[in-house]
């Protein structure tokens, strides 16, 4: 069937198509605070703390059961690799293009598919930082920066105190 993004009961049926295919490659159903759209992930079970995240398009309905995906130009599905990171907030290590809803509905959902499978397969052998092994994500100036940002170090803030005249202590870390 050709998609027309103009048609209700044709993003109705994209909505199902869509959630057929997740459900299918082993997708779970997840929510996130302020995060409206249908989400589904997949843990990598050989890279633990990974998983490929798919941001649907698809919304319920406000005034009656049910669900279909955005209307045309409001957004597109986005498939990626998050990662837990050591402070316990999620990042994103890799973004796999955006999937357009444009096209036949069986076309759409391979498309989806595809960019899932090269998230996975990315995921399960993500480019790791040299220093603590976490993954890492490229930067918009294009390089290589660990998810984990193992690179701020605790900073041990010198705390003077005043002894009338000078400084009597103070507090280094211990390179300096």
């Amino acid at each position: 069937m050709l998609y027309n993004p103009e048609s209700l009961p044709h993003r109705e049926e994209l909505a199902h198509q869509l959630l057929d295919t997740l459900s299918t490659a082993g997708f779970k159903p997840v929510t996130r605070k302020g995060t409206y759209e249908a989400m589904y992930a997949r843990s990598v079970p050989e890279a633990p703390g990974l998983r490929v995240l798919v941001y649907t398009s698809i919304e319920p309905y406000q005034d009656r059961p049910g669900f279909a995906v955005r209307v045309k130009g409001s957004d597109a599905i986005r498939v990626l690799v998050e990662y837990d990171s050591k402070d316990g907030k999620p990042r994103g290590v890799s973004n796999e293009s955006r999937v357009n809803r444009t096209g036949r509905v069986e076309d759409i959902c391979d498309r989806m598919l595809g960019r899932m499978r090269g998230a996975y397969s990315y995921a399960r052998k993500p480019r790791r930082c040299k220093d603590c092994a976490a993954p890492t994500f490229k930067s918009k100036g294009g390089n290589d920066v660990c998810a984990d940002i193992c690179w701020e170090k605790p900073r041990n803030t010198a705390v003077a105190s005043l002894s009338g005249v000078g400084f009597s202590s103070f507090s280094m870390d211990e390179e300096g």
